[in-house]
């Protein structure tokens, strides 16, 4: 995987992409920030280890004199991971290297106790496993400033509020 001091800058004609383009998408969420629709993004299009469009658009914040967004802007995203997630998920089940009819257990060993035998892949995919949306512990967590670790660890011994494939 390239580092960011890896990619230099070009032309997007360089790369074979549009420049046209490039400046709609730009443009595009330039009016979406003016608008309200959105109140900040950042956006950063590379090919080839070269960057053709890196650009942020409105504040961190609410008000004026909050710091502008960034192409490098840290943001929250929440639930805005799921369907890359599921993107990735459905690339490895398109190699053949997981099932959704796997049970979470055979690629988590650790995921066990309760009815966590009973998920299956598919079942974290369509939110029916039992899991809880959040952790009891979530706010606590974030306080600290917990790593991804300190969250996956909960997760696995987090009790289920139902029964796997039984709600949603």
């Amino acid at each position: 995987m390239l580092q960011p001091s890896q990619l230099r800058t070009g032309a997007p004609s360089d790369v074979g992409m549009s420049a046209d383009g490039l400046n709609r998408a730009s443009a595009l969420i330039a009016s979406e920030v003016e608008r309200g629709r959105i109140t900040a993004a950042a956006i950063l299009v590379a090919r080839d280890s070269t960057i053709v469009l890196s650009e942020g658009f409105g504040r961190l914040s609410p008000g004026p004199e909050a710091t502008p967004v960034t192409p490098d802007s840290v943001f929250l995203l929440a639930s805005i991971t799921k369907p890359f997630t599921a993107c990735a998920l459905m690339c490895l089940v398109d190699r053949g290297l997981i099932s959704l009819n796997d049970p979470v257990s055979l690629h988590l060993p650790e995921f066990k106790g309760g009815e966590r035998q009973k998920i299956r892949v598919r079942h974290l995919l369509s939110h029916t496993s039992g899991m809880p949306d959040m952790l009891p512990e979530n706010i606590e967590l974030r306080r600290a400033r917990a790593p991804l670790s300190a969250f996956v660890e909960r997760s696995l011994r987090t009790p289920l509020l139902y029964a796997p494939n039984t709600s949603f």
